[in-house]
């Protein structure tokens, strides 16, 4: 009897291990640090299953890097930070967010009004479909301290079709 237990113990030791690394083997999970909280995406790709778990704040320092879009990271500025001018933005964006090496920014302020734009510049080879860095400077007019803004990162879109129209924006706020 105790040589059957032990083969059945042996057994179920395997049968687990082997089901826990299929289980394994079949998750992707992505995590990106947002503020005080943490997003895990069961896929790296456009999953919609999201889940937020609060970071305690005594870990390490947040990353700069905001992963809130498929296709574009925005290392700087962080969402809500404060900004003056000029402003450098810098990021990675697919390859296909660029045409011709470029896609345009816009700084709205708080009325929505257009207060600086230009164009951002891949610092690399951007015909592919991996991320490609992208650095742009706005200079601007500084609205007043504390007040609030958007910066839109636009996909460049050629073609004018709506279907290829894409954005991100980042929430800012306007320093002295």
């Amino acid at each position: 009897m105790d040589k059957l237990n032990k083969k059945l113990f042996v057994s179920l030791k395997i049968f687990l291990f082997i089901l826990l690394g299929l289980t394994l083997a079949g998750m992707n999970v992505c995590s990106t640090k947002f503020g005080n909280w943490m997003l895990l995406k069961s896929y790296c790709s456009d999953s919609p299953s999201v889940v937020m778990v609060e970071e305690s704040l005594k870990t390490e320092p947040p990353q700069i890097q905001q992963q809130l879009h498929p296709l574009i990271e925005v290392d700087q500025p962080l969402p809500n930070s404060t900004v003056i001018s000029p402003l450098t933005v810098t990021g990675r964006a697919r390859g296909y967010w660029y045409f011709e090496a470029s896609f345009p920014v816009v700084l709205k302020d708080s009325t929505n009004a257009v207060i600086a734009q230009g164009i951002a510049q891949a610092q690399g080879n951007w015909m592919t479909e991996d991320f490609v860095p992208f650095v742009v400077t706005l200079t601007f007019t500084q609205p007043p301290s504390g007040s609030t803004g958007t910066l839109i990162l636009n996909k460049d879109n050629p073609s004018g079709e709506p279907q290829n129209d894409d954005s991100y924006s980042v929430p800012v706020i306007f320093g002295p």
